[in-house]
């Protein structure tokens, strides 16, 4: 099975023709996960993990009235349907269903990971630090910063277009797809060479296409 070009994930791109390495990279920003193919992306986004942290069912919540923790929105909505909730609401004078969490920011004897989003108790913040599921994530989030990098405007060039080519069907390929571009320099006695055009594609992830995303490479 491929696996992601280290370049890729090192520098954000990789000028090596006949690597073999995988380069279309799929990504799931609110979970840190980052596959090869659709099919990996689709099993993500219906996985229980990938759900969970959409509904917020990771985070840690406060009700104000009552004072009390609960684990994500599944265990918050289950306390406003409590009775100790409701007796708390009415001696406050509110509506129990209108109260509105605290998330909260620091939890007793455990540490938020930044990278993991969840706080984690403070006996097992070792074991966490070396878990496949907390390395896997640094190495995401190490990942968006390369992209991020990698698309800000550099000595004062600018490159303006769109040069995502997508999915090319095969009859519109052979007669080829133009994409216009320019490319820039706020420095007045700056001059630009454009000396290389590179295709990075990702090829079988649909019978008859070919999805292609061009490097350039100015001088």
């Amino acid at each position: 099975m491929s696996t992601i070009c280290p370049r890729i994930l090192a520098d954000g791109r990789c000028s090596n023709p006949l690597c073999a390495y995988a380069h279309a990279v799929f990504t799931c920003d609110p979970c840190g996960f980052m596959c090869i193919s659709q099919s990996e992306m689709d099993e993500h986004n219906g996985s229980r993990v990938h759900i969970n942290k959409i509904r917020g069912e990771s985070l840690v919540l406060l009700c104000p009235i009552c004072r009390t923790r609960h684990g994500g929105q599944r265990g918050w909505d289950y306390h406003l349907r409590s009775r100790k909730h409701d007796l708390a609401a009415q001696r406050a004078a509110v509506d129990p269903t209108r109260v509105t969490p605290e998330e909260m920011e620091h939890v007793p004897k455990h540490t938020f990971c930044v990278t993991c989003n969840v706080h984690i108790q403070d006996i097992y913040w070792d074991r966490h630090l070396g878990n496949s599921k907390h390395l896997e994530k640094e190495k995401y989030a190490a990942f968006k910063v390369v992209l991020d990098d990698t698309e800000k405007d550099r000595n004062g060039v600018t490159v303006q277009a769109n040069f995502d080519f997508g999915i090319v069907d095969l009859a519109v390929a052979a007669s080829g797809q133009v994409i216009e571009g320019f490319i820039s320099t706020s420095v007045p006695t700056g001059r630009i060479t454009l000396v290389n055009i590179q295709l990075a594609s990702k090829k079988g992830a649909i019978p008859g296409h070919s999805t292609c995303v061009p490097w350039l490479r100015l001088g």
